[in-house]
Parts: C-alpha cells; sequence; structure tokens
C-alpha cells in the first residue's frame, strides 16, 4: 500500500519585530513561523513531530546552526504555529528552510521538499536595502529613559570600528543636544591601552583635527585626573604644540592662559635645548613677558638658577628699575684680571707692568691701592661689574661698601672708626698711624675690631 505523505502550504514566515515603549529591550534572533500541514489535500488535525534545519541552498549547501526538534506539537485544521531560532545567522543572504514531519501512522521522520526559501517582509527589505531605498532626510523620534541608538562591533581589531561617517562636503556626524549639562558628542575609552584616546580627531592638509566653538563656555575643554587636561605635540619646526590666539581688541584675555588653584604652576614652561618660556612683543611699552602680584609679599617675577655658580637672570640689553634692593651682597665689585689668583678679603693694588690689571698690595701706605677681593666670610658682592660676555673671567674686586678684609694688628690694634691702609704684610691693611703718608693710599674704615695679630675685620670700603 503506498503511503500518503503530508505536504506543507506555508502560510507566513518572517521575523516578529516588535517595538516596546515600557523598556528598552533588544531583540533578539527568534522569529516567527506559521504554515498549514495537509495529507492528501485534507488538513490535519492532532499531534504531530516536527524536525527544522536551515541551508544556505535550496538544494545542498551547509546548514546553518542546530537543528530543531519539536514533539507533540498538537496541530488543529492544519495550522502550524511555532517559534523558531537557529541563532545569529541571517547576514542579508538567502536561506532556506528544511521540515521533516512525523505524524500518526509514520514510522519516522518525512522529508518535506522542496525546502522552503525564508522571505523577508516589505520593511525588512525597505531597510536591508540601505541608500538604495533609505529615504532622507530621515528622522526617527522616542521617548526613552536610555539610548536611542546603540552599535556594538565586538571585533577584537584595532582597525575595526562601532561608527563611521563620511561626508563629500559638510559635516560627518553632527551631535546636538537641548540638555543643559549634557554633551552633544560624548567619546569614552574604558580600554587601557597607552595613547588611545576617547575622541580622535585627524585632518588632511590644511585642515583642522578638532575643532570646537562655543558662545559662553569653553571652545575644548580637556579634563583629566591624573594625567594632562590637554596637550599638544607637533614635530613641525615652525608650529607649537599648543597654540592659543585672542583677536578681541580690548586689553584683557589671553592667547593662552593657565590658572592652578592649589600649589601647582599655573603655567610651566621646559626646553630641552631651546627657551623654556618665550615671550616676544612689538607694541611699545609692552612686555614679552610680564609677571604680577597683588599679595605684597609675593614677587611679579623670580628668577633662580640652582646650579653652582649659575646665573639666575640675563639681560643683554639696557636694564630699568625703579627702586633696586640688594639682597645677600653688601659691596659694589668690578671684575679684575690679577697677575696671581688672590683669596677673597686680599687686598689688591694697581700693576704697574700691565695696564689695567691687579695685583696683591705690597708695603705700608702704597698709593696704588685698589680694592678688596669680595666674597670673604661669606659676605658675597651686591653688585658685579665687568664684561658680560666673559662672567667667569678675573676676580670680583670691591671698590664701595662694606666687605671682610685681611689685616695685620701686630704694631697696633684695629677698633671701629680705625682708618685703614695697605701693611708690609703682602695682601693686608693695617691701622693708619701717619696720616700725612695715608693720604692717597688710605683703603677705608673699620667697623669691627682686631686687637692683635692676623685676621678679618669688616670694613666700609672708600678708597682715598
Amino acid at each position: 500500500m503506498r503511503r500518503s505523505i503530508p505536504t506543507l502550504v506555508t502560510v507566513l514566515l518572517a521575523g516578529a519585530l516588535a517595538v516596546h515603549t515600557a523598556a528598552a529591550v533588544p531583540l533578539g534572533t527568534a522569529f516567527g513561523y506559521q504554515a498549514r500541514l495537509l495529507r492528501n489535500g485534507t488538513p490535519i488535525s492532532g499531534t504531530v513531530d516536527f524536525r527544522y534545519m536551515l541551508w544556505d541552498d535550496a538544494i545542498a549547501g551547509v546548514q546553518l546552526g542546530a537543528a530543531i526538534t519539536n514533539l507533540g506539537v498538537a496541530v488543529s485544521d492544519g495550522l502550524v504555529t511555532t517559534t523558531l531560532d537557529f541563532g545569529n545567522v541571517f547576514d542579508g543572504n538567502r536561506r532556506w528552510l528544511q521540515i521533516e514531519v512525523q505524524g500518526a501512522g509514520d514510522a519516522s521522520f518525512v522529508l518535506l521538499t522542496p525546502r522552503q526559501e525564508v522571505l523577508p517582509v516589505p520593511y525588512a527589505l525597505w531597510a536591508g536595502a540601505g541608500g538604495a531605498s533609505f529615504t532622507l532626510p530621515y528622522l526617527g523620534q522616542l521617548a526613552l529613559p536610555s539610548t536611542l541608538f546603540e552599535i556594538r562591533n565586538t571585533q577584537n581589531a584595532q582597525s575595526a570600528g562601532a561608527i563611521r561617517a563620511q561626508a563629500m562636503s559638510g559635516i560627518a556626524i553632527e551631535g546636538v543636544t537641548t540638555q543643559g549639562n549634557s554633551d552633544a558628542i560624548h567619546g569614552v575609552r574604558s580600554g587601557d591601552g597607552v595613547g588611545a584616546s576617547g575622541v580622535h580627531g585627524e585632518g588632511q592638509q590644511f585642515s583642522i583635527g578638532v575643532s570646537g566653538t562655543a558662545q559662553l563656555a569653553p571652545g575644548v575643554y580637556g579634563s583629566s585626573q591624573s594625567h594632562d587636561g590637554v596637550r599638544g605635540f607637533t614635530n613641525s619646526g615652525g608650529s607649537a604644540g599648543v597654540y592659543g590666539e585672542n583677536s578681541t581688541p580690548f586689553a584683557t584675555g589671553s592667547g593662552v592662559m593657565g590658572f592652578a588653584n592649589s600649589l601647582a604652576n599655573g603655567v610651566y614652561g621646559y626646553s630641552g635645548g631651546g627657551y623654556g618660556v618665550l615671550g616676544k612683543t612689538g607694541i611699545a611699552n609692552k612686555a614679552g613677558v610680564k609677571g604680577t602680584t597683588d599679595n605684597a609679599g609675593a614677587y611679579g617675577g623670580w628668577f633662580e638658577n640652582t646650579a653652582a655658580g649659575g646665573v639666575a637672570l640675563y639681560a643683554a640689553g639696557e636694564v630699568q628699575v625703579g627702586v633696586l634692593t640688594i639682597l645677600g651682597g653688601a659691596d659694589l665689585a668690578e671684575r679684575f684680571e690679577t697677575a696671581e689668583h688672590a683669596e677673597p678679603g686680599t687686598v689688591l693694588a694697581i700693576d704697574p707692568d700691565s695696564p689695567g690689571r691687579l695685583r696683591v698690595a705690597e708695603g705700608a701706605y702704597s698709593h696704588e691701592v685698589a680694592g678688596v677681593v669680595s666674597g670673604a666670610n661669606a659676605l658675597s658682592a651686591g653688585v658685579i661689574l665687568g664684561n658680560d660676555e666673559t662672567p667667569g673671567r678675573g676676580q670680583p674686586v670691591a671698590l664701595s661698601g662694606r666687605v671682610w678684609v685681611r689685616c695685620d694688628a701686630t704694631g697696633a690694634p684695629i677698633r671701629p672708626g680705625d682708618l685703614l691702609t695697605t701693611a708690609d704684610r703682602p695682601g693686608h691693611a693695617m691701622k693708619v698711624g701717619d696720616l700725612a703718608r695715608a693720604n692717597g693710599a688710605i683703603l677705608g674704615k673699620a667697623m669691627s675690631s682686631l686687637e692683635a695679630g692676623t685676621g678679618l675685620v669688616l670694613v666700609l670700603v672708600g678708597l682715598q
């Protein structure tokens, strides 16, 4: 006896797609399937077993996903309704559904032929066609308390992006928000990659990598918890790592401004081969660099050289000051070349054999007395005159002011107010005992005492 083969008439084959406004729940990969099962043209009623398989070809091909078996399905008047889920296997290419059934009287599953193509619904065609049938401009709107549109790329590759937009002219991506404290575009870099950015902009040729514009707020704002808030870098010789410009005609505002509300620096500049900070102006009565303070105990400018013997401030041209206060030093000195090196406190005299040079003073009441080498007893010179091109050449010689002097009190004790002249001991001073001989040979006045022997005496230098 010939066994009758059931036939299947497809009524509906589509993805079940619904919009839920109460809660944002992402769609899965399952879709609804309906058909009508007939045997010899008569609808079947009863219990039937079904087995479904998905293929990428109508006849042969490759099976996609695992087979789905539904046992003991109640069928009434031939109507079959079920939900199928083969996983994420729909990528836009054609798919075919293979169905096997086993009803009453069937010894095993019976293959129904031909395979049935999984057809899209009209809106799926419209969405899948992209630019071919997508009507622009398009405005979609939903009232949801969460993100309206989200795309994720789970491919672990540096070149894989989640969203890429390209425009031949105009704006490729524009973000707009009307919420007071919300960002129009917000980028987050959640990984720990060194050098990666939350937002990265790149410009070709003469275009700008990242541009920010605002009316009453910062055009570009950068913030970091443990690094630089904004960092700029360039490898072009004529360009700046960070460039700021203020085009207002008023005498307020800054091209670049640094601010710190703690002990940190407002602006810090460093260079390994050039100037740490370079300022320039082309307007009269203005300064290339200006420092100011409203604190009586602070300084408008501070210069420091931590290297031993280093210069803290260098001026290539004329220097003008209102009031100059010298701290630390107490005499006015000038650099002189000497015939031999002399220790601080040594009395020097004019060298008759070398014009412009000095030598250690020799002989009492010498009319060639010129001054004292500054720096004895840790009292440095207040002002040093000399050739600025050779700051290390020559010795600073005190011409006036307070300085410690090597003295000889062997012949007479020295007391404050005594006039001093050169002694027989080389490089030393002594008390004047003969005013007639001392005329033109006076070094200065003693400001401290030396009762006997040799030692240092604080002297107010005043050559006479």
